[in-house]
């Protein structure tokens, strides 16, 4: 009697193909990983510097030496001028001498499609007189 050996025609062709996706599968989640970060970081800068738009935005009593507060009109209008030129949608509330920015930027994937949507941002900027 002859001793057979097992079939293990295409175990290779199966071995590489799996490693293959899994290879490819790292890749993506590096290039869209940094893709995404680079749009998380997008959207932060984006309403850090909306914040400082509006910060700038004071009212006139800057000019006599008192103690000035952000004109909410100007300073939100500022904000959202500034997230209109950047490309990111985004809202200002100015309350005092604190500006409150919130962005949202759609972020979409290279290689992973479940991995888009919307990234955000928030910043808090705080207006404060500085004496000489």
């Amino acid at each position: 009697m002859r001793h057979t050996r097992d079939n293990e025609d295409g175990l290779a062709a199966a071995y590489i193909a799996i490693i293959a996706a899994a290879v490819l599968l790292m890749c993506g989640l590096l290039l869209d990983g940094a893709g995404k970060l680079s749009a998380i970081n997008d959207a932060q800068s984006a309403a850090q510097e909306a914040g400082r738009a509006a910060g700038q935005q004071l009212t006139p009593d800057v000019i006599t030496g008192r103690a000035s507060t952000v004109d909410p009109g100007k300073g939100a209008a500022a904000a959202q001028s500034y997230l209109a030129q950047a490309g990111v949608n985004g809202t200002a509330t100015v309350e005092g001498t604190t500006i409150r920015i919130t962005t949202t930027k759609m972020w979409h994937p290279h290689l992973l499609p479940f991995l888009g949507g919307p990234v955000h941002g928030n910043a808090t900027v705080d207006t404060q007189r500085v004496t000489p």
